[in-house]
């Protein structure tokens, strides 16, 4: 299995030259279980250039990140963030036979482990409020009910007095850039296009590590 990704004609082009170059070694590729996912242009130009391949669709899902338009982003977020809470629910109700296994597995498997790579590809998400409340309640069930500036220190890292026990809502940001940086070099060397615009979700999170700046 392989993952090609460039402009249309680009990727027509290389599928030809696949078939050419296997049917020298006996190889043949099947473009009826091949797919074919477009962010962008003629959906009509698409299906007609795609003739054979299965599916032309707007947005899609890759290595379970979404890829395509900000709403195709905010509903894959949110059906992460759906499976994410009913987890933590889970969590939650191991506190009654075990705390310190059900503690270890929050935050070691919890709402921030379970999330964290949408938060790389993406940045914030409305929908990452329902998992850090979640969060809450599972930490409430196993540890202690807590208020507000206690579990504002619970998400604190150990050594400094709290339980690891982390917000994807604070961690949103700084996850996206990290992301973004990681992968700077790797674009300037693959892509030669015209400058990209910018990255609205990376707008997005840049507004957000500056309103957060004086807290970190």
């Amino acid at each position: 299995d392989g993952v090609l990704g460039g402009p249309l004609h680009a990727l027509l082009t290389v599928l030809s030259l696949l078939e050419r170059e296997g049917a020298a070694v006996g190889l043949s590729l099947n473009r009826s279980k091949c797919e074919l996912r477009v962010v962008s242009g003629d959906d009509a130009v698409v299906r007609e250039g795609a003739i054979g391949v299965l599916g032309a669709l707007a947005s899609t899902e890759l290595l379970g990140c979404a890829i395509g338009s900000q709403l195709a982003h905010e509903l894959h977020a949110a059906q992460a963030a759906e499976k994410a809470a009913r987890k933590l629910d889970l969590i939650a109700r191991m506190g009654e036979v075990h705390g310190h296994s059900a503690m270890a597995t929050l935050r070691f498997c919890g709402g921030f482990a379970m999330c964290a790579h949408l938060l790389r590809a993406g940045g914030r998400f409305s929908a990452m409020g329902v998992v850090d409340d979640a969060t809450r309640r599972a930490f409430n069930s196993v540890a202690v009910p807590c208020t507000s500036d206690a579990w504002q220190q619970a998400q604190l890292p150990l050594h400094l007095g709290g339980f690891g026990v982390r917000s994807l809502q604070t961690y949103a940001a700084a996850a996206s850039f990290a992301s973004a940086s990681a992968s700077a070099g790797a674009v300037a060397i693959y892509y030669s296009g015209p400058a990209l615009p910018p990255d609205p979700l990376l707008v997005s999170s840049a507004a957000a590590l500056t309103a957060a700046q004086p807290f970190l």
